[in-house]
């Protein structure tokens, strides 16, 4: 049997907010990895948000998130249901 949080879909780029506590800075050089790579290689991990109503927030990919935005994509990969990390729940929580 397929396992549901398995399931990636693509959602509009626009329904999607940054959580005010972003935890993580990336440098420079991590930044322009992620937009060398998105383009060759596609958008190789989905990004952990939560629905808040009619947009979501992000969880986990912030820095993905940017860099789609930045490259000019309309949608970015999420994964259905996250089978979330201890810490994911914990911050999902927080935002909600």
């Amino acid at each position: 049997m397929k396992k549901e949080n398995n399931t990636v879909v693509d959602l509009p780029i626009d329904l999607i907010e940054q959580h005010s506590s972003y935890p993580r800075v990336k440098t420079p050089e991590e930044i322009r990895h992620l937009l060398d790579s998105i383009p060759v290689n596609g958008q190789q991990m989905s990004i952990t948000a939560t629905q808040r109503d009619e947009k979501y927030i992000v969880v986990d990919g912030n820095t993905r998130l940017e860099a789609c935005k930045a490259l000019y994509y309309t949608t970015i990969k999420k994964r259905k249901n996250e089978n979330n990390s201890n810490y994911k729940r914990q911050r999902i929580d927080q935002i909600n």
